[in-house]
């Protein structure tokens, strides 16, 4: 059986080439809005593993499932936070993860 409390150490990896190709592609991605969004994505899991609530090590299906959780639980935290642009972004992921 897997553990779902994982080591307390954990890294995230920006993937830069697919941050500014994602921006280039989409009119209303901006790299501030974006970044925020993402570091608060991520964050999330990882509030999230630590707190023994998601295995670490998953199955595909339950890493997607986890992955939607993770932009409803990032709307939710940046849903009322004022920064230029941010609600494109959030909308952005909003219409393909609905």
């Amino acid at each position: 059986m897997q553990s779902f409390c994982p080591p307390a150490f954990y890294k995230i990896c920006f993937q830069k080439h697919t941050i500014l190709a994602k921006i280039k592609k989409s009119s209303d991605l901006s790299l501030l809005p974006f970044s925020i969004f993402i570091v608060t994505h991520e964050l999330g899991h990882i509030v999230r593993f630590t707190k023994c609530m998601q295995p670490f090590v998953a199955t595909t299906h339950d890493k997607m499932i986890e992955a939607l959780g993770g932009h409803e639980n990032t709307d939710h935290i940046l849903g009322n936070i004022q920064i230029p642009r941010l609600a494109s972004v959030l909308d952005f992921y909003n219409s393909r993860h609905t």
